[in-house]
């Protein structure tokens, strides 16, 4: 049992780095206390997962030195599929900040204690449906099965890095970006119209006063919009979410982050 020590603070590194960055466990709100013993009961659970499958835990035997940077490599890996995991409701809460801005409702900015930054009220109403979104499809238990499936094709301390990375990241943030502009095109198209009406309106009507009708009119037209689109949004979410976890997994199977020699030689 002491020889397979290291072994399971490797596996309990990788579980500890989804840990911190994955959505819903890596929330600000979440105790860092919390977050240490579900990584150190998970990563329990996983060795002895390992274990009853015959396979050997990698990592066995090897002396502190041989262990730090083989620990820090297994976090970064965890990290990654956090951070990968995350990129929807990121771009979910993104897309909200640019609706509030044209809608007017960016000059109050509210603290979001989630993700220990300020925010606006779309921005933090999507950034909550996405959640709930994510909870309801069973995001928590992909993340993990990530993590879980990364070990048959990624095993502790035999880990090579190769371009596959990042171009997984670069397509990543490429459909992050994608899903922010999809869901706040329709509100920034119909804010575009509105101020085109405005501009028409005063031009034709100088004594108007179009400051004091544009505010009220782009927060009513921008509500009433995210009222009649808040499912077809909702749904665009969810389908990134999927996406997103079954593209990682791709990637995992693929062998894009090959297994090289054992790092302990």
């Amino acid at each position: 049992m002491v020889a397979a020590v290291p072994a399971g603070v490797l596996v309990i590194c990788r579980v500890g780095g989804m840990m911190c960055c994955g959505p819903m466990f890596g929330l600000a709100a979440v105790p860092a206390h919390i977050r240490l013993m579900l990584s150190i009961g998970l990563g329990g659970a996983v060795c002895a997962l390992l274990a009853s499958r015959g396979e050997g835990l990698a990592g066995e035997g090897l002396s502190m030195w041989e262990l730090a940077p083989l620990a820090a490599l297994e976090a970064l890996i965890g990290v990654f599929i956090g951070f990968v995991a995350s990129l929807p409701l990121l771009a979910a809460q993104s897309a909200g900040v640019l609706m509030s801005q044209q809608m007017g409702l960016g000059f109050g900015q509210l603290v979001n204690p989630t993700l220990d930054d300020q925010g606006d009220v779309v921005g933090q109403f999507l950034h909550w449906s996405a959640l709930a979104g994510f909870l309801v499809v069973g995001g928590h238990e992909w993340t993990f099965l990530a993590v879980l499936k990364s070990f048959d094709h990624l095993p502790a301390a035999h880990v090579a890095f190769d371009g596959g990375l990042v171009a997984m990241m670069v397509g990543a943030l490429g459909a992050a970006m994608e899903l922010t502009l999809r869901v706040a095109a329709p509100l920034l198209s119909l804010m575009c119209l509105e101020s085109v009406a405005m501009g028409a309106l005063a031009r034709s009507v100088p004594q108007l006063n179009v400051l004091a009708m544009g505010f009220p009119m782009r927060i009513a037209a921008g509500l009433g919009l995210l009222a009649a689109g808040i499912c077809v949004m909702q749904e665009n979410i969810v389908e990134a979410m999927r996406e997103s976890m079954a593209g990682l997994l791709a990637w995992m199977e693929s062998g894009a982050s090959a297994c090289a020699g054992a790092t302990n030689g």
